[in-house]
């Protein structure tokens, strides 16, 4: 299974190469207006537009920080795709996990204390085969451009917990790229780079399926 994977999109629609599931890791809209509504209209217009030309069969997909819309629930409901927030979805006998919550760092969506974190994390009951988390495990391709660590050390323990087969993430920019923790692998595939520019293609992973 090839998966096509990108996070931090921050407004913008990249050209796509081909791929089975598309896996989109939060962070979708854009960041010059956080209001609701104007954040509503973007999903259901541009949004939707490239999910529909993108050519992928099936589509996983999580909210961001910034995704003020979806904490909301005011996003539109019938968009293409499998949206996950705490929850999972098999597609041809792989299953995928949606976790959009990240440690506080600002008065932004999503964001939990620790002690939330692990109630969020307690849905998390079987190990799936693709975790998608908006924030990067604790010390895993989780450093800023000031040299800080700010991963969830929750998300860390889940990971080494359930291990499994992928971890999909983005929300730090700078620390975009691929990793190993215990026994799974782990991408951060922020579109964007520290400077909110557009440098990063797509990841692609083939995923076998066993």
């Amino acid at each position: 299974m090839r998966l096509v994977c990108l996070s931090d999109q921050h407004g913008h629609l990249p050209d796509l190469p081909e791929g089975d599931v598309l896996v989109l890791g939060g962070d979708l809209c854009p960041i010059d207006d956080h209001a609701i509504p104007v954040q509503a209209a973007w999903l259901d217009g541009p949004f939707r537009s490239w999910l529909e030309g993108a050519g992928f069969a099936h589509v996983v997909g999580i909210a961001g920080n910034h995704d003020f819309v979806f904490e909301a629930g005011r996003e539109p409901r019938d968009l293409p795709w499998n949206y996950l927030r705490d929850g999972a979805v098999g597609i041809a006998g792989v299953s995928f996990y949606g976790f959009p919550w990240t440690p506080i760092l600002g008065p932004w969506a999503f964001e939990a204390t620790p002690g939330q974190m692990q109630e969020h994390l307690a849905h998390l009951t079987a190990a799936p085969d693709v975790l998608v988390a908006h924030g990067p495990p604790g010390g895993c391709l989780d450093r800023t451009w000031r040299g800080e660590r700010v991963g969830s050390l929750e998300v860390r323990e889940a990971v080494l917990h359930h291990a499994p087969r992928l971890v999909v993430s983005g929300h730090i920019h700078e620390s975009h790229g691929r990793a190993r923790l215990g026994c799974s692998d782990v991408v951060n595939a922020s579109l964007l780079n520290e400077r909110y520019e557009p440098v990063f293609a797509p990841v692609v992973i083939d995923l076998p399926v066993e």
